[in-house]
């Protein structure tokens, strides 16, 4: 267990006053199970910052331990490793989905939206953008 906080009760039978910490689980891994209650898990304005994040493709919760999660810089997306690895910029190296990287047809190379404004040719293989 992530923060010593029960698992939820099974049925409304398990559910009693002894186990109000219970009540406190928000969510679970879905590959180790492992629990993170509200007092310690908390949202933030970007999904980096949790101990336990959703995928924004698949809806899977996964904790740190088991996927660690990339987020596109430029839309915020999250994913899993089962549903994708962003690419990187060539030139800043920031992480970036299929939606808003920029790639070469001929050799692939990839720019974020930022350093695609000012790319004429790749500088790889000489090819227009």
């Amino acid at each position: 267990l992530h923060c010593n906080a029960l698992p939820p009760p099974r049925s409304s039978e398990d559910s009693d006053l002894d186990s109000a910490a219970a009540t406190r689980v928000q969510v679970s891994c879905d590959d180790c199970r492992s629990f993170i209650c509200d007092g310690c898990h908390w949202c933030h304005e970007f999904q980096a910052n949790h101990e336990i994040r959703v995928c924004d493709r698949c809806d899977a919760f996964y904790c740190r331990g088991c996927d660690e999660m990339d987020q596109c810089e430029d839309c915020s997306e999250v994913v899993c490793n089962t549903c994708s690895t962003l690419m990187s910029c060539k030139f800043c190296g920031c992480g970036l989905c299929e939606d808003c990287a920029t790639a070469c047809g001929r050799c692939g190379i990839v720019l974020c939206a930022r350093d695609a404004k000012f790319a004429v040719e790749c500088d790889t293989c000489k090819m227009s953008y």
